[in-house]
Parts: C-alpha cells; structure tokens; sequence
C-alpha cells in the first residue's frame, strides 16, 4: 500500500488570467498540479480535487506522497500579495493513524474513470 502523506490546500484567485484557464481546464489544472511536485510526474501518484463551491474563494486539494512546492500556482493563480497562508501544507499521516474499523469519515469524490486491459474492448 502506498501512503500519501501530504494533504495541501492552495487558496485560488478566480480574478487572475491563469485562474480562469485552470478553473476551465482540468487538464491544464493537472499540469499545474503535477508541477508542484518533485521529481518526474509519473514518479507518484497524486490525487487532487477543486473545491469551488464557492466561486469568489475555489480551493485546490491536493494528495500527495512527497512534499510539494505549490509557489508557481500562487504566483501565477493564487494571491500573492494577500496576507495569510497561501498555500496550506500538512501531514496527512494522523488523520490515517485515526483511520479504525467502526471510524466513519465523509468526503467528496470527482473521478474520472478508466479501463485498463490488455485487451481493448470493441463498441
């Protein structure tokens, strides 16, 4: 089993030019993520979400096994000149210790499903 140990939180500006690109493109918004994280992008696996719930203030989610430098998305999408914490990093370990049978957690998923065989299937 492979243990992500880092859970960031990246206060997104949607008034910035690259903040509507990545707030419209799910794709550019995993290049930016997969630039926060060192090494080569197939090195982990990471997992992210967009939390825009709130279109004034969106929030990027990011799950990852290193610990990431998220400095380009505040720079370029973020607010980098507002006080506070920009980009939230914590140890996403305690949270998985407290992890028991009978524990119940809530969370919210977006997917993307994919098949992988070796065999393609024909429609």
């Amino acid at each position: 089993m492979i243990t992500m140990t880092y859970l960031s939180r990246i206060r997104i500006n949607p008034l910035r030019a690259m903040s509507r690109t990545l707030l419209a493109n799910p794709r550019a918004m995993h290049g930016a993520v997969a630039g926060g994280i060192p090494g080569t992008p197939d090195s982990e696996r990471v997992l992210w979400r967009l939390d825009a719930d709130n279109p004034h203030r969106p929030h990027l989610f990011v799950l990852s096994r290193s610990k990431p430098d998220w400095t380009h998305i505040v720079e370029s999408a973020g607010w980098p000149d507002a006080d506070g914490e920009h980009a939230a990093i914590r140890d996403y370990t305690p949270l998985l210790d407290r992890i028991a049978l009978g524990r119940e957690f809530a969370f919210r998923l977006t997917a993307n499903p994919v098949q992988n065989t070796l065999t393609p299937l024909i429609q």
